[in-house]
């Protein structure tokens, strides 16, 4: 799944955090830039932190979709 179709589902949620690579990332779900940006990447992982507050752990790369694996 990528960014875009995993924040669809998610249901009253007060965090999203992107990581990768050791990183970690507020996303700011209503920026379209940063939606542009991060949404067609494939998500490899979910995890609930807190409640209502999720990590989505992206691709290594991060890989969008439609690039060859």
């Amino acid at each position: 799944m990528t960014v875009s179709e995993v924040v669809k589902v998610l249901k009253n949620v007060k965090s999203v955090r992107l990581s990768w690579n050791g990183t970690l990332h507020e996303l700011d779900l209503y920026d379209s830039v940063i939606m542009d940006a991060f949404g067609d990447n494939i998500v490899a992982g979910i995890y609930a932190n807190e409640e209502d507050r999720f990590e989505l752990e992206l691709g290594v790369r991060p890989l969008k979709r439609g690039d060859p694996v």
